[in-house]
């Protein structure tokens, strides 16, 4: 495929709606290529997997990580790269990041993170009481049982590399002609819907704008990959490990016990005090976090500002540009279809 040159309007300084919307379209045929063969690949190669493989292999973590990248990125990471390098990519200019800046930035992180994961976490218990069906958080389905090892090599560290290079990397400089807003809200909008449930699209969304914004006003991947590297080896790796080591039918025991009778018996949880009080500076630890991210999104709030780019789209149909496009519109449909087959 080549590239298209796309001229701004002598007149007006902005793209044509026309431009507009096929440009909108081929970033949303090509999120949706990445989508739709990843998924394509993942069910043919778990068909092939039972056919061929035996049950210790394929109910095995590792196997369960495999099944998740490479197809990803040894397969719908092409063609997704095939459809986008249609459009003109500007990669935006780099400039330093102060320490307290950027621990400011991943106390932020955190602030979304949590709320996200609250909302995600409400609407799913609502869906539960609706359905009468249990969900279980992907995040902990995945770390729950894996060596701590692999879930340090791909939760921890594969999967914030790759996944930063490709929405925001790739993506971004493909967005940025745009403008900046474009960039940051489109690519965020659609890490979060790649997620493909409910439990983890507003805090994927969340953390998706604000590792576009971090590396926009940057001009380094670096950064942003530190940031999700980081989340994840907290928020998922570590987490999923202080959990496993936590016995909770033992606990409700001991505290419906204690319930009942008004004594503590200790010894029936003296082994998993450690890993208890570790849970407790870990809450402490996140919940501190999040109160800084508030104080510094309060104290550098007039410091946000998004520029446009070198071709920004009509002002006045913004909403009707975007999505009413045939890429935009096939995205959206397969996302939907995704997260309601989760509800199944």
């Amino acid at each position: 495929m080549k590239p298209i040159h796309f001229v701004p309007d002598v007149s007006t300084q902005h793209l044509s709606e026309q431009d507009s919307k096929r440009y909108f379209s081929i970033v949303g045929l090509a999120v949706f290529a990445l989508a739709a063969v990843n998924v394509g690949v993942q069910f043919l190669f778990a068909f092939l997997a039972r056919q061929f493989l035996p049950l210790s292999w394929r109910t095995s973590p590792l196997f369960s990580y495999l099944l998740s990248m490479i197809p990803l990125y040894l397969f719908a990471l092409p063609v997704f790269l095939l459809i986008l390098r249609r459009l003109p990519a500007v990669r935006p200019l780099s400039q330093p990041i102060k320490a307290g800046a950027w621990f400011g930035g991943l106390c932020v992180a955190f602030l979304f993170m949590q709320i996200g994961n609250y909302i995600g976490q409400m609407l799913m218990n609502w869906m539960s009481l609706i359905t009468q069906n249990s969900f279980e958080n992907p995040v902990s389905s995945a770390t729950s049982g894996s060596p701590v090892w692999l879930n340090l090599i791909f939760l921890a560290i594969l999967a914030p590399i790759l996944e930063e290079l490709v929405f925001r990397k790739l993506l971004c400089d493909r967005l940025l002609p745009l403008g900046e807003g474009y960039a940051v809200v489109i690519s965020g909008i659609a890490f979060g819907l790649f997620h493909g449930n409910f439990f983890q699209f507003f805090y994927a969304c969340a953390l998706g704008i604000l590792f576009g914004y971090v590396y926009v006003k940057s001009g380094k991947i670096i950064w942003s990959i530190l940031y999700h590297v980081t989340i994840n080896l907290l928020g998922g790796v570590f987490s999923g490990w202080l959990v496993d080591k936590i016995d909770l039918d033992a606990l409700t025991d001991f505290i419906n016990e204690a319930a009942e009778t008004g004594v503590y018996n200790i010894s029936a949880i003296e082994g998993q005090l450690p890993y208890l009080m570790m849970l407790v500076c870990y809450s402490f630890l996140l919940y501190g976090l999040a109160i800084v991210g508030i104080i510094y999104l309060i104290r550098t709030r007039k410091k946000i500002h998004l520029e446009s780019g070198l071709l920004p789209p009509p002002a006045e149909k913004r909403v009707s540009t975007v999505l009413l496009t045939p890429g935009v519109a096939l995205a959206i449909a397969f996302f939907a279809f995704l997260f309601v087959i989760s509800l199944l």
